[in-house]
């Protein structure tokens, strides 16, 4: 989705709840889960919460205490709350029976059938609570999902980050995560960083939710003169986590030793003048006033097959890797984050210069360049550029 069109819809009003219900939601006890934590201290794992499958949803009792979907937030921000409006659905199934789909509730809702293309002037939105507050001292902490797809280039999915003040009123709508596309696919493992969070439209804006209870926003838009495709599907919704592993070294007893004997001090040496080394930029913004920025996204992952798609449970992404931009002679770079990527915003008036740093051990895959060199051209009228580099280990 273009930034243009995020921006947009985050002038859309909030939906229900109001300050009152939002400030209950967030100081509620924890509830904790029918799965036990106590099983998961030192080990990977993945809690399905894939709540769609119940025909109450999204009242009645969730499949997991953690996650609650708030049913009075099921509304059209544009129509009102009987035009279209997130449901269950059947017509495009990522496992299971049901998936989420973001035009299928609602008196209109009601009325399309599997393959119709999804209305004009829509913003359907649905609140969901995630209680992590479990989770504290963590070294992954991940939210999940598949989405498939087929929505305008500036139409589709934002999921929002919804920024709360202790008196339960808005502060913010972060969005971290767009999707579009007429892909007519599952695209499988899109995944937050819940360490890490990051606004798609603010890269100087970051924040952990370990320990935390949090709201996110699900919300379609679709513009006048759309398409129209058949609009966005959520299915398969998890939490991967691993905690903190801490490690304790035994001092050992302590041991009589003998005094040693005096040696005699050395004569000094002169000291060598250090040399000094360059340092990396650590900068991810770089747009001078009066220009025209866009936004550029820089993914790196283990591509065991090297076919130039992720694949979940085969190839895993790398973080902590550098990536480094060239602007026009100006230096912006980073690391990675968890889950293998950078977000930069920077001008497209001139040619742009990517390089990803390979990791020891591995190599480029023949078919993903590095470094990738980028024109004004690649970032399209919206001003949205996503890539990848795909490494493979050395045999």
């Amino acid at each position: 989705m273009a930034p243009a069109a995020v921006a947009a819809a985050l002038e859309l009003p909030v939906p229900s709840p109001s300050a009152d219900r939002v400030l209950a939601l967030l100081q509620a006890t924890p509830a904790g889960g029918p799965i036990g934590d106590e099983g998961l201290q030192q080990q990977r794992a993945r809690l399905a919460l894939d709540d769609f499958e119940r025909s109450d949803w999204p009242a009645g009792t969730p499949l997991d205490a953690r996650l609650a979907w708030i049913p009075s937030s099921l509304t059209d921000l544009i129509g009102g709350p009987f035009g279209y409006h997130w449901a269950l659905s059947d017509c495009q199934v990522g496992g299971g029976s049901s998936s989420l789909c973001a035009v299928c509730g609602g008196t209109g809702g009601d009325q399309l059938a599997c393959g119709d293309a999804y209305p004009d002037r829509v913003a359907s939105s649905v609140l969901l609570r995630l209680d992590l507050a479990a989770w504290r001292e963590m070294d992954q902490l991940d939210l999940v999902m598949d989405v498939w797809a087929d929505a305008e280039p500036h139409e589709g999915m934002i999921l929002n980050y919804l920024d709360y003040a202790p008196d339960g009123s808005l502060i913010a709508r972060h969005p971290v995560l767009s999707t579009t596309g007429t892909l007519r696919d599952w695209a499988r493992d899109q995944r937050l960083d819940l360490l890490e969070l990051r606004d798609e439209l603010d890269p100087t804006w970051s924040r952990s939710l370990a320990g935390q209870i949090a709201l996110f926003e699900l919300l379609f838009v679709s513009s006048e003169d759309g398409g129209n495709g058949e609009g966005i599907f959520v299915d398969n919704l998890a939490i991967e986590l691993q905690p903190r592993t801490v490690v304790v070294t035994p001092e050992p007893s302590p041991t009589a030793t003998a005094s040693p004997s005096p040696i005699a001090s050395p004569s000094p040496v002169p000291s060598a003048t250090p040399i000094a080394s360059p340092t990396p930029s650590n900068a991810t913004v770089y747009c001078p006033p009066g220009s025209d920025c866009s936004r550029l996204r820089v993914e790196a992952f283990v591509d065991l097959r090297c076919d130039g798609r992720y694949q979940a449970g085969l190839d895993r992404w790398v973080d902590g890797q550098r990536v480094d931009v060239d602007v026009a002679g100006i230096q912006l770079g980073t690391t990675l984050s968890r889950n293998g990527s950078a977000y930069f915003l920077l001008p497209t008036s001139s040619g742009i210069t990517v390089r990803f740093e390979v990791p020891a051990g591995y190599r480029m895959c023949g078919n993903s360049p590095n470094p990738r060199i980028l024109g004004p051209a690649d970032f399209g009228r919206f001003g949205n550029k996503q890539i990848d580099f795909r490494i493979v280990r050395q045999r």
